[in-house]
This record gives C-alpha cells, structure tokens and sequence, in this order.
C-alpha cells in the first residue's frame, strides 16, 4: 500500500529499530495493553517540537483510533501471533509465507493508525526548536497522559523500559536525564 509522507510514521519507525526499544515497546503493550503507535506518536509530539497534549486532547485522540486498533490492529496481531511456527497439522512452510502477508497488513493498519492520529493533531513545530529537554519533558507528559487514561503504573523495571523508549527519540539526552523526566512526568513508582 502506497502512503503519503508522514513524519510521524517515519519517526516511529526509526525509533523502534534503536537498540532495545522494540523489546521495551513489546513489553508495555504485553504487561499493560499500551497501544505503541500511541505510545510513539506522544513521543513524536514532543520530539517533533509540538508539545504536549491536553488531557482532552488524549482522550480524543485514544477515542479517534480506539475502534481501529481494537477491531483491525490487534484481530491482525493476533492472527499472526497463533500462525507462527504453523498451526495444528498445517506445515510452517505453508503458514509462514500467510503469516509475513498478515505481518505486512497489520504494519500498514499501524500505519492508517499514525496517519490518522498525525491528521487530527496536526500542528507546527515550535520556532525556534526547544532545546532536546524540554521537548522530552513534552514527550514523557504526553506519555503520562496517556498512561494515565490506560490506569498503568509502572514497577521499576517498566521505568527502565520507558526510559530505553525515551532514549530512542531522544539519543542525545542520557539515562540520568530522561529518568528525571519520567520522574518529573509522574511516571516512576516513587512519584505515584
């Protein structure tokens, strides 16, 4: 499927292939339920020098793709999940090509996903640029909002992998400093 440019997917996708964030994404969305296309355009909001939402605007945004995830995203995931390996007497070298065909669809559901919350939210980036700071701190209190809507409270294991996630949109910030900010954010388990 062919889509128009958007930064935002674009973002999303390098993020993801830094060192670890794919594992620390994964492992939200399995202890906690977090949508990472959410979790990634809250993060590109801040990277991208547009701010941070309102709590009203959170929650139009989850309710603009709630139905969309819920129905096609994760029937797609999951599918794709139980056919790995085969299934039943159906040999894996007939289910992995179904399988990588199911993969490409559920990539480009999660793309629909970002263009749509990307249309929605559509705003300039601030000029100048913030500094890489502030725009993380923007980036973890949308993270913050977000997690709040969902009810998640994160042990501090899931902290590290907050702060792995940060680290990959945010590279020139270090460890300590983007702890701080979930800290700040209200999203380490001391601050709840």
């Amino acid at each position: 499927m062919k889509f128009p440019d958007n930064p935002c997917w674009d973002f999303a996708l390098i993020v993801y292939r830094r060192d670890g964030v794919a594992e620390a994404c994964l492992a939200l969305q399995e202890s906690h339920g977090v949508d990472v296309n959410v979790l990634l355009f809250c993060c590109w909001l801040g990277e991208s020098g547009r701010g941070g939402l309102s709590a009203k605007e959170m929650a139009d945004a989850l309710a603009l793709v709630d139905r969309w995830h819920r129905d096609v995203v994760r029937p797609l995931r999951a599918v794709r999940n139980r056919i790995k390996g085969g299934l039943g007497d159906i040999d894996v070298e007939y289910s992995d090509p179904l399988r990588g065909q199911i993969m490409a669809s559920e990539l480009d559901a999660e793309h629909v996903e970002h263009m749509t919350l990307m249309a929605a939210f559509e705003r300039p980036a601030a000029e100048p640029m913030p500094p890489a700071e502030r725009r993380a701190k923007d980036a973890a209190g949308n993270v913050a909002l977000y997690f709040d809507a969902l009810g998640v409270k994160l042990a501090d294991p899931e902290t590290a992998q907050l702060t792995t996630i940060l680290g990959g949109g945010f590279p020139e910030l270090d460890r300590g400093q983007l702890a701080a900010l979930i800290d700040t954010a209200g999203l380490a388990p001391s601050a709840a």
